[in-house]
């Protein structure tokens, strides 16, 4: 497990219950890791193509929102083209 990993772990090991997905998807091995901090974590499911979020701040989760947000109309825009 990387170093990335491991901090996305640690921080959804707090609330394990309510962090139960995002924890399995990198178990299970078939997610990115796209942000994480001491105020959440953001990750993206390959398998299922979903973006998963949390945070303890609510500026936190509105800035990956806005960022999940942009991923999306760069791939639209790439695929486009």
């Amino acid at each position: 497990m990387d170093a990335q990993s491991i901090k996305a772990v640690t921080y959804l090991s707090k609330q394990p219950i309510l962090h139960m997905d995002m924890l399995q998807l990198i178990a299970r091995g078939t997610t990115q890791i796209i942000a994480v901090s001491d105020e959440g974590v953001l990750l993206f499911d390959t398998m299922s193509q979903a973006y998963f979020v949390t945070a303890n701040s609510e500026p936190y989760s509105l800035r990956h929102i806005k960022s999940i947000q942009q991923i999306k109309q760069n791939m639209t825009s790439f695929l486009i083209q």
